[in-house]
């Protein structure tokens, strides 16, 4: 008697046993942890075979080329990015150009409940043309979602102050990528303001870490391809060859330092606990890092206040 596994519902790539929807929010799950769209359907392939997931190339190929149209275009081989014509920073005047990334500008900083809404980017901006009682001619930012209603006040109020010059002449805004004076900002802000570095490491560095265990397992359980004339192991997975290796094993233990002091992580650690310990991934670091921060800050300043007023009641 010859048993199927579909007898015992075992998954396999051409019975997967899930719902079309599943499978689509599992490979759309995978593909957007890959930010920079380099990884195609064999590499989300493997990564979701490492969760016990088994789904075929094709299928996976056909998701991606309707929900990430831009990635095959990105892969494909000899696709070089465009460079970018560097030339000389200049200026007519004061605010001939503001130089913004998203909602951080230089001539007015603030902080909002959503730096990810394009209403408050853009109200943020009409805040700031109201105190200066002018607009620039030009900004420089991203082309994120969160700009949408800064560059829509940029322009409709260019066209309106300004008609005799047009975006041909007088852009009414400049890519990122141009913007030289916004990203070299960060370096004095770091410098000026680094208090959160310790927090930066405590997170991230655990999130890093987790995504390279991934890719890690990822490269040791692929199939080398055979090579006749390759000393070493090929034809074969790097982790079986390793488990089930007849040579001498050549590793030796050592100990990591931190890169934050037992202090800080204490510290951290209580902070993390009290806002109900949320999931470390690389899709939630930051706003655990926005939390975390400002728990962080406002508990230093609290305990800044009351040594002063301590001191204060010495000298009474």
């Amino acid at each position: 008697m010859v048993l199927a596994k579909s007898n015992f519902n075992i998954p396999s790539v051409r019975c997967p046993q899930l719902a079309q929807e599943e499978i689509v929010q599992l490979v759309v799950g995978e593909v957007e942890r890959d930010v920079t769209q380099n990884n195609g359907p064999n590499y989300v392939k493997a990564k979701l075979k490492d969760h016990d997931i088994k789904i075929s190339c094709d299928t996976i190929r056909k998701i991606m080329q309707e929900y990430f149209q831009g990635g095959p275009v990105k892969r494909y081989l000899g696709q070089k990015k465009p460079r970018v014509n560097r030339q000389p920073l200049s200026a007519l005047g004061p605010y001939h150009e503001v130089a913004a990334d998203g909602h951080e500008k230089t001539a007015k900083m603030d902080v909002v409940p959503d730096c990810r809404s394009a209403g408050a980017v853009g109200h943020l901006y009409l805040d700031l043309l109201e105190q200066l009682g002018e607009i620039p001619m030009q900004l420089n930012l991203d082309k994120g979602s969160k700009i949408g209603w800064q560059i829509a006040f940029q322009i409709a109020l260019r066209c309106v102050s300004l008609s005799k010059f047009s975006n041909d002449i007088l852009p009414y805004y400049s890519p990122d990528i141009h913007n030289i004076i916004i990203e070299a900002l960060w370096q004095w802000h770091h410098e000026k303001a680094g208090h959160n570095l310790h927090l930066f490491y405590w997170i991230f560095v655990l999130v890093v870490q987790a995504a390279l265990d991934e890719f890690c397992t990822w490269w040791n359980q692929r199939t080398v391809h055979w090579q006749s004339e390759k000393d070493m192991p090929s034809g074969h997975v790097p982790d079986d060859a390793a488990s089930h290796s007849s040579s001498i094993l050549c590793w030796a233990k050592g100990r990591i330092s931190m890169v934050f002091s037992a202090d800080f992580e204490s510290i951290v650690v209580e902070v993390y606990q009290s806002i109900g310990s949320p999931e470390l991934s690389l899709l939630t670091a930051w706003s655990v890092f926005t939390k975390l921060s400002d728990v962080i800050e406002s508990c230093s300043r609290f305990c800044f206040l009351k040594q002063k007023l301590l001191i204060l009641s010495w000298k009474f």
